[in-house]
C-alpha cells in the first residue's frame, strides 16, 4: 500500500487519542508509504559556501509495529543531485 505520509502523518497524530482512535490505526503495523519525489522538494546547505541547491529526494517508510498511538520502522532515503 503507497500514499502520501505527510498528508497521512498530521492526521495520525491528532486521532490516536484516546483507546479507541489508536486501534483504529493497528493496521498501520507492516505497512510500506513513500513519498514521490515531485512532491517533496528536498535541499542541500554547503556550510563552507554557505550555498543552497534544491536535490531529488526519494523517501520510503516501512511502518514495523504501531501500538497505543505510536508507530516506528524504517525509513530509507535516495538522494540525488540534480545537474
Amino acid at each position: 500500500m503507497t500514499a502520501t505520509l505527510l498528508l497521512i502523518l498530521p492526521l495520525l497524530l491528532v486521532w490516536s487519542r484516546g483507546a479507541e482512535a489508536s486501534d483504529r490505526w493497528e493496521w498501520l503495523g507492516n505497512t510500506y508509504w513513500y513519498v514521490p519525489a515531485e512532491n517533496l522538494p528536498a535541499v542541500q546547505f554547503n556550510a563552507f559556501t554557505q550555498r543552497i541547491r534544491q536535490i531529488t529526494d526519494q523517501t520510503v517508510f516501512h511502518i514495523e509495529r504501531y501500538s497505543s498511538g505510536y508507530f516506528w520502522g524504517k525509513t530509507a532515503v535516495q538522494l540525488i543531485r540534480n545537474p
